[in-house]
Order: C-alpha cells, then sequence, then structure tokens
C-alpha cells in the first residue's frame, strides 16, 4: 500500500513542477527583453511626486496615523 502512495506522491510533484515551468515561462515572456519586474520611472516624476508627498507630510500633524482604522 505504501507503494501506490509514493506513485501519487511523485506524479503530483510532477505535475506541480511542470505548472511551476509553465508559469516562469509565462512571466518571462511578459516581462519581455527587460528581464526585470521592477518599473522605471522618469527623475521628473520621481521630483513630483517626493514634493507632493513632502507637502502633504507638512499638513499632517507629528504622530497622527490611520493605521489601524
Amino acid at each position: 500500500m505504501s507503494g501506490s502512495g509514493s506513485w501519487v506522491n511523485l506524479t503530483q510533484r510532477k505535475a506541480f513542477g511542470e505548472r511551476k515551468d509553465e508559469a516562469l515561462r509565462r512571466l518571462r515572456a511578459l516581462q519581455g527583453s527587460r528581464g526585470a519586474t521592477m518599473p522605471s520611472y522618469s527623475p521628473e516624476l520621481i521630483r513630483i511626486m517626493r514634493a507632493a508627498l513632502n507637502e502633504v507630510m507638512t499638513k499632517i500633524p507629528y504622530g497622527t496615523s490611520n493605521a489601524g482604522c
């Protein structure tokens, strides 16, 4: 009986491995030639967003948080 359980486990592992390989192939295809998953932003956009964040943060009282709300 224990032999049949090993066979099922091996079959399941092989099927999982095939699904994982297919998922990795799809991910690489979506990434294209870049090969990275991190987006790239222009320095100007980063400056604008940093300025906006700094502006908002000056209006929020120190120690104020909405964590847990």
